[in-house]
């Protein structure tokens, strides 16, 4: 377990990445990484926007995992608020990301020109399922 401050990343995690950025020879990985940081951000802003606050980010091979302090709980429908802020920010970004592809055309070949949705859509479409290791 590496941790800095208040992240904590798994062994599991570090050995995924590092394979990732081995087989990735396409330059996926970072859109990917970005389109996972976009996400983490959605549930942090509506969680401090609704007068939580994250005490620890733990990051494993199967995702992210945010603390919350016992001190100012949320409740349910702000718990359910700031479980679809992730995915509403990459659905976000990806519309986004197509428009912008669409209007303006892309700046990166294929597969990239496609990559920066895609990965978007694909981290909200499937945070909808909670994963415990």
């Amino acid at each position: 377990m590496l941790r800095w401050k208040r992240v904590e990343i798994s062994a599991g995690a570090l050995l995924l990445g590092a394979a990732l950025y081995y087989l990735d020879e396409q330059g996926v990985l970072l859109m990917a990484f970005c389109a996972c940081a976009l996400h983490e951000l959605g549930h942090w802003l509506v969680i401090r926007a609704l007068g939580g606050r994250v005490t620890a980010l733990r990051i494993t091979c199967v995702g992210a995992e945010m603390r919350l302090s016992a001190r100012c709980p949320l409740g349910y429908w702000q718990q359910i608020a700031a479980a679809l802020a992730g995915p509403a920010v990459n659905l976000l970004a990806a519309r986004m990301a197509a428009v912008r592809t669409a209007l303006l055309g892309s700046i990166w070949r294929w597969p990239h020109s496609i990559c920066c949705p895609l990965s978007n859509w694909t981290a909200g479409a499937s945070s909808g399922v909670s994963w415990r290791c």
